[in-house]
C-alpha cells in the first residue's frame, strides 16, 4: 500500500499544480496585454513543463507499481490516465507550445493571444486527466484492493 499512498500524493500534487495552472494563473496571465502574457508565458510554461512531466511519469511508475503490488486494475488506470498527458501533450499541445515558443515578446499580437486562448484549452485536458487519476487513487485507497 506504501507505493499506493505515494502515487495518490504525487497524483494530487500534479493536480494541484494543473488547476492552479487552469483557474489562477492562465486566467490571470490572460488579463495582460498581448506582449506581457507571452512574456510571463514563456518562463512559466518551462519551468512547469518539467514539474508537471516529471510529476505524472513518477505518479504512473508508482501507480504501476501499487497495481502490480494489489492485482488492483484501479491502480493501473489511474496511472495510465496521469501518463496520458505525455502523448497527448506531444500530439496535441506541442504544435502550439512550438508556435508560441516561435513569437517573440516583441512580436506579441493577437495571434500570439489567440494561441493562448488555445493552449488554455488544450491544458484544461491535461488537468482532466489529473483530477480522474486522483479520484480514482483517492477511490481505490478508501475502498481497497
Amino acid at each position: 500500500m506504501t507505493f499506493g499512498v505515494l502515487a495518490l500524493t504525487v497524483a494530487a500534487l500534479f493536480t494541484g499544480a494543473a488547476l492552479y495552472v487552469s483557474f489562477i494563473e492562465h486566467p490571470a496571465r490572460s488579463l495582460l496585454d498581448d506582449r506581457a502574457q507571452l512574456e510571463e508565458w514563456k518562463p512559466s510554461y518551462a519551468r512547469g513543463a518539467v514539474m508537471q512531466g516529471s510529476l505524472s511519469m513518477l505518479g504512473f511508475v508508482l501507480g504501476a507499481l501499487a497495481w502490480y503490488g494489489t492485482g488492483d486494475n484501479r491502480w493501473l488506470v489511474g496511472a495510465v490516465l496521469l501518463l496520458a498527458g505525455w502523448p497527448y501533450t506531444l500530439l496535441f499541445i506541442m504544435p502550439t507550445n512550438k508556435a508560441l515558443e516561435a513569437i517573440s515578446v516583441a512580436e506579441a499580437s493577437p495571434t500570439s493571444r489567440a494561441l493562448m486562448h488555445r493552449w488554455g484549452r488544450l491544458h484544461a485536458v491535461r488537468t482532466a486527466l489529473g483530477v480522474a487519476a486522483t479520484a480514482i487513487f483517492v477511490w481505490v485507497s478508501i475502498a481497497g484492493s
